[in-house]
């Protein structure tokens, strides 16, 4: 399970970083001038993978099981309110799964540190 969840956590990055590499360059392909308001979502996705990168290396590396929930749990957390306020607009969630899979992804790594909180501390004995 930690291994899954390691797993998940480092493709939960490419979900992240994904849409900005095609977006950046399809812009630059197509002579689109880059606006500074761009800029705030792609910090937040680069540091959102910035999360998912030290939790999911940490999980594979069987290495400080509290540093790995941390991020896991923080971006499941702070996620959460971005879903909420979607769906109290009234957009279906078909239309914001984009929001769901990191949610759901952060959710599931979560539980299955949790879950294998006992092989961690094996491994550190």
């Amino acid at each position: 399970m930690r291994k899954a969840a390691g797993i998940i956590l480092l493709i939960l990055v490419v979900f992240e970083l994904g849409p900005i590499i095609i977006g950046v360059i399809g812009l630059s392909v197509s002579g689109f001038p880059y606006s500074p308001l761009w800029w705030p979502l792609v910090f937040q996705r680069i540091v959102w993978s910035g999360f998912f990168v030290a939790a999911g290396v940490l999980c594979l590396k069987r290495k400080y099981w509290g540093l790995c929930l941390a991020p896991a749990l923080l971006v499941f957390l702070l996620r959460i309110p971005a879903v909420v306020e979607q769906l109290l607009q009234g957009i279906p969630i078909s239309m914001i799964w984009g929001y769901w899979i990191p949610v759901i992804g952060a959710l599931i790594s979560t539980i299955f540190i949790c879950l294998r909180k006992s092989e961690w501390s094996e491994s550190q004995a």
